[in-house]
């Protein structure tokens, strides 16, 4: 989860180690802009967003249904190169 800031870069509220009036607390200078996330039950939230002495690395959670344990979706894309589908984005207008 990201914070909002609408004069951000990305319109992303920042982390710093201090909260303030358009930043959240508890980072540092390395920090990913994340405010909550999910992580693998052997991975605790300080410890994925902890950037060590070079960048947080976000865990992938895979998602499963609570009530059965069947997986719910799964993807394979080793590569990540499938192209996304073509989306034609709309801008809400005044009368």
């Amino acid at each position: 989860m990201l914070g909002y800031d609408p004069d951000a870069p990305g319109k992303v509220a920042r982390v710093g180690e201090s909260a303030g009036d358009r930043q959240f607390g508890g980072g540092g200078e390395n920090s990913p802009q994340v405010i909550d996330l999910a992580t693998p039950d052997d991975r605790s939230q300080s410890e994925a967003l902890d950037p060590g002495d070079d960048l947080a690395e976000i865990p992938y959670v895979v998602l499963a249904d609570p009530f059965d344990g069947e997986l719910v979706e799964q993807w394979d894309d080793a590569t990540g190169d499938d192209p996304a589908p073509a989306v034609t984005p709309t801008r809400p207008t005044r009368n």
